[in-house]
C-alpha cells in the first residue's frame, strides 16, 4: 500500500540511495514519474544532468528529435535505456539508426525496469541517460 492506495505495478515509488549531482527517479506511475523528489507528467529523458520532457507519449510516436537534448550533454551519454512504458515492444528503426550514427548503446525494457536500471548505473557513476514513457 502506498498511503491509501494500494500498491500495483504500474504506480510504484522507491527510494534509492543518493548520488551527489545525480538526479535519481524516485517512482513511477498514473502517466508520469517522480525525479529529484519532483513529479513530471508525462514522457521524459532523464540525466544525471537534467530531467527533458519528450513530446512522445508512446512508442510510435518516439522520433530521433526527442534524443537531440543528449548529443550537448558533456561527459557523453555511453548507454540509453529506453523504457517503453508497461510492456516491451521494439524500438523504431529510425530510433536505432540514430543510436548507431551516435555510437550509444541502448537497451529496451519496460519503464518501471528502465527506471530501476538508470538509478543503479548512476549510482554506479556511468554516463547512462533513460528515455522513459509513461505508465
Amino acid at each position: 500500500m502506498i498511503g491509501d492506495k494500494p500498491l500495483d505495478q504500474a504506480s510504484m515509488r522507491f527510494k534509492p540511495e543518493s548520488a551527489e549531482g545525480s538526479l535519481l527517479v524516485d517512482g513511477y506511475g498514473d502517466g508520469g514519474f517522480r525525479i529529484g523528489g519532483a513529479r513530471v507528467e508525462g514522457g521524459v529523458v532523464v540525466t544525471a544532468n537534467g530531467v527533458f520532457p519528450l513530446v512522445a507519449s508512446d512508442r510510435d510516436a518516439l522520433t530521433p528529435d526527442d534524443l537531440k537534448c543528449l548529443e550537448t550533454i558533456d561527459p557523453a551519454i555511453e548507454l540509453i535505456l529506453f523504457g517503453m512504458g508497461r510492456e516491451l515492444l521494439p524500438l523504431p528503426r529510425d530510433m536505432r539508426l540514430w543510436c548507431k550514427s551516435q555510437s550509444l548503446g541502448f537497451d529496451l525494457m519496460d519503464s518501471g525496469a528502465a527506471a530501476r536500471t538508470y538509478n543503479i548505473l548512476q549510482l554506479e557513476g556511468r554516463r547512462v541517460a533513460a528515455v522513459l514513457l509513461p505508465v
